[in-house]
């Protein structure tokens, strides 16, 4: 693993650390609205922009390679239909 993925894999584990237990909490306790907002808060404001920063650091740069060779992990593997313009179909 690289140097530069520690950062990434500290923030993941902050996020199962907080998250996981904090959804689960919220289904034993009783309901309420109220938790749900602050839970919800509290994720955003704990975790958005980081997030949303690995997220980005990962389009340019695979996660977690050992080898320089090998092929790069993708967040997104569907690039939709392929179309192609007719020009005859346009009339």
């Amino acid at each position: 693993m690289d140097d530069r993925d520690t950062p990434l894999l500290y923030l993941l584990m902050n996020v199962c650390v907080f998250v996981l237990p904090a959804a689960v909490a919220l289904f034993c306790l009783p309901a309420s609205h109220a938790l749900g907002g602050v839970y919800l808060a509290a994720t955003i404001a704990l975790f958005f922009q980081r997030f949303i920063l690995a997220l980005h650091y990962s389009e340019h740069r695979g996660l977690f390679r050992n080898t320089p060779g090998a092929p790069p992990i993708h967040t997104h593997t569907y690039d939709g239909p392929r179309q192609t313009w007719n020009p005859r179909a346009s009339f």
